[in-house]
């Protein structure tokens, strides 16, 4: 499990909170018996420094840029796009050279 956005952006962007809290609980059930993983994720979860607490209106959510790449997904999954690896890249280049 990785904390990577899927489309790298420019600028300072806030990671969905509830992502991330879904993310950390699945991190510690994976992880009982490590009591520093446990710890850790919970630390994480009463930090307050987060980008959209200094930044004003700076959304908590991302659910904005999850809707405006859903047309994609979907695109995708009915042509089959992503049955190999040539065609993933070749629709990412696609949506990327025609939203540019």
């Amino acid at each position: 499990m990785t904390f990577t956005a899927a489309i790298p952006c420019a600028g300072k962007h806030q990671r969905c909170w509830v992502h991330l809290l879904r993310d950390l609980h699945a991190r510690k059930e994976a992880h009982t018996g490590a009591a520093g993983v446990v710890a850790w994720a919970q630390a994480v979860r009463v930090v307050h420094v987060f980008q959209f607490v200094l930044i004003a209106g700076l959304s908590a959510a991302n659910n904005l840029a999850e809707r405006s790449i859903r047309p994609l997904v979907v695109i995708r999954k009915i042509s089959g796009g992503s049955r190999n690896a040539e065609g993933t890249k070749t629709r990412m280049a696609l949506a990327s050279l025609f939203e540019t």
